[in-house]
């Protein structure tokens, strides 16, 4: 078997390709690489999220029922201010109450 021009470029350019094939293996291997750590950082960006969904949550539930209780709380101080109201009403006209008051007798 002679060697010859042709050969020797088939070889070549084979050698090439499997330097190519070579770097993009490394390449790819850089980039699964890459991949990996981005889906860690990925993840742990989720739970963390997922944790904050969470405390978000409670926090609107613990805000909602504070609410609630502010507004019953707010319904009794208005019933109060209507009691006081018209405590000092009465407090502030004798007269008129003590025409409405009964009278005992023995």
């Amino acid at each position: 078997m002679r060697w010859g021009t042709g050969e020797s470029k088939s070889w070549k350019v084979a050698s090439k390709s499997w330097e190519v094939a070579s770097k993009s293996r490394e390449v790819a291997s850089k980039s699964w690489e890459v991949a990996s750590k981005s889906w860690k950082v990925a993840s742990k960006r989720w739970e963390v999220a997922s944790k904050n969904w969470e405390v978000a949550s409670k926090s609107w539930e613990v805000a909602s029922k504070s609410w609630k209780v502010a507004s019953k709380s707010w319904k009794v101080a208005s019933k109060s201010w209507e009691v006081a109201s018209k405590s000092w009403e009465v407090a502030s006209n004798p007269q008129r109450t003590a025409s409405k008051q009964p009278i005992f007798t023995n």
